[in-house]
Parts: structure tokens; C-alpha cells; sequence
């Protein structure tokens, strides 16, 4: 498994690109697939875009649960390397995110799950069990107080993933430890924004490697809000040389959603891939 394959390389955002593919977004973005992120269940499991937590207990865990729609059949798909920003409301990440060696809650704060939630029957399982990954937290990515959370995992042999289904790839589960008494890490109160960036499927035969980064249609299920329903404004940015070609983006900030925003409900989202 090699987290350094999915390496950032140069970037150069080209406008009337960022402009087409928002065009995309909001006309066909299940042509390019969809990725969908909930803590404790799958999408169309009911998993939840906000999750607050009372900070009074070192007990327990959330997880957060990441899922894709395949805009085709994904066939020997043996890899799957997922990003995801974190962007804290605060000046700096707080030390209670600070997933990473050295970091307050160190590597075993927060622990990769191939294994989907028990009560999300409406994704699909890919791996049954059988993958393996790992996973690399920096506190510090775009800026002091925005981290990023890379993922890999798969499987040898490859799976299948069908098209425009809900299939699970991971969970994070971030474990409540060390939040009160001695040694607590300060800064779980602190409200955060969590999206995702890219989800790549590297496909052994059959068909193309793979970057997905949209969100389901007319939603944000891309995003998720820790102690706040979040809101993470993003920019979509094409990334070279001629030849490699690939899409990335980055959220540029995170703040409290406005009460009201529309989201589609689960069974308008079922009907656009029918």
C-alpha cells in the first residue's frame, strides 16, 4: 500500500476548466461518480452530516464513514486512497485532532475500520472483511489550523463495485479518549469541518484508475461538521503535466451551515441515478 502514490503534483488551476465541471456538478455530476461522507452510518443509512459531542467522558467513539457512487462498473478494483481535510474554527488544529506521532492523541486515537457499520445495510460491502490499509494524519496541511487525513486501503485480487450504488470503502473511528482528566488533550468543544477531497480506486484490469471528488447532486455529502452542522467552500482545481491528467480540489475555509439549507432527501438522490 503506498500513500505516496496518490501524491499532490504540480497544480496549476485553470479557470475555464473549475468552470466546467461546476457546470457538471450541478447538471450531470454522476457522470464522474459521487462521494459521500456521514458519521456512523453509510449515506443512505441515515448517517448524519453534524455530530456534537459533550466533551465529558474519555469513554466511547464516532466513526466516520466514507462511501462512493462508481459512475461505471469498477472491475478488479485493488485499491482505494482517500483524502479528507479537517479545518478546525480555531487559530490552529486542536491538540484533541492531533491524530499523528508526537501528536497529544497520537496514532491510536483514531483507528482505519474495513468492516461496514453493522447497522448500514443499504451500501454495499466490497471487501467482506478480507481488506487492509492504513492511514496518515498532518495536523498542518494548507494551514495551521486545516489538517488532512490520508487513507489506503484494498485488496489483492480486486473487487468489484457496481455503478451508481452506494458501495463503503472506510471508516475512521475516532475513539474519545484522553478528553477529560490527566493528560487530556485540549480542544474537542472546538467546532471542525471535515470533507472530502479525492477518492481514487486504482483498477488491477478492465477499467481506468479513477478520481472521484464530487458530491451527490443538489447535496453536500462531501462534508461533515464536528460540534456544528458544517459549510466548507471549495475550490476544484485541475492538476498535470499533459498526459497525467486528474482533478483535485481543496476546501478553502469551514464555518457553521445556515439554518434551513436545503439538502435532498435520500429518495431524490435514489432518482437521479435510475
Amino acid at each position: 500500500m503506498n500513500l505516496a502514490r496518490s501524491s499532490v503534483r504540480l497544480v496549476c488551476t485553470l479557470p475555464a476548466l473549475v468552470a466546467v465541471v461546476l457546470s457538471i456538478r450541478s447538471a450531470d455530476a454522476q457522470a464522474f461518480g459521487s462521494v459521500a461522507l456521514r458519521w456512523n452510518n453509510c449515506y443512505g443509512d441515515g448517517g448524519t452530516a453534524a455530530r456534537n459531542f459533550a466533551c465529558t467522558s474519555n469513554s466511547g467513539s464516532d466513526e466516520l464513514v466514507i462511501s462512493i457512487f462508481p459512475p461505471y462498473e469498477f472491475i478488479n478494483a485493488t485499491e482505494v486512497d482517500i483524502d479528507l481535510q479537517v479545518t478546525s474554527t480555531g487559530a490552529n488544529t486542536p491538540n484533541w485532532w492531533t491524530f499523528a506521532t508526537g501528536g497529544c492523541r497520537g496514532t491510536g486515537g483514531m483507528q482505519l475500520s474495513l468492516i461496514r457499520p453493522a447497522t448500514s445495510t443499504n451500501c454495499l460491502d466490497p471487501w467482506l472483511g478480507q481488506a487492509f490499509g492504513g492511514y496518515l494524519f498532518e495536523p498542518v496541511y494548507l494551514g495551521p489550523n486545516s489538517g488532512r487525513l490520508r487513507i489506503a486501503c484494498g485488496l489483492e485480487g480486486g473487487v468489484t463495485m457496481p455503478a451508481n450504488s452506494e458501495v463503503f470503502v472506510a471508516s475512521m473511528v475516532i475513539l474519545h479518549q484522553k478528553t477529560i482528566g490527566a493528560g487530556a488533550c485540549a480542544g474537542c468543544p472546538t467546532g471542525a469541518c471535515i470533507g472530502i477531497l479525492r477518492v481514487k480506486v486504482w483498477n488491477q484490469t478492465s477499467s481506468p484508475d479513477t478520481d472521484l471528488l464530487l458530491p451527490l447532486p443538489n447535496t453536500t455529502s462531501d462534508v461533515v461538521g464536528w460540534q456544528m452542522d458544517a459549510s466548507m467552500p471549495e475550490n476544484v482545481l485541475y492538476e498535470g503535466p499533459a498526459g497525467f491528467e486528474s482533478w483535485q480540489k481543496h476546501f478553502t475555509g469551514c464555518s457553521a451551515a445556515v439554518t434551513g439549507t436545503r439538502r435532498s432527501t435520500w429518495g431524490t438522490v435514489k432518482s437521479l441515478y435510475r
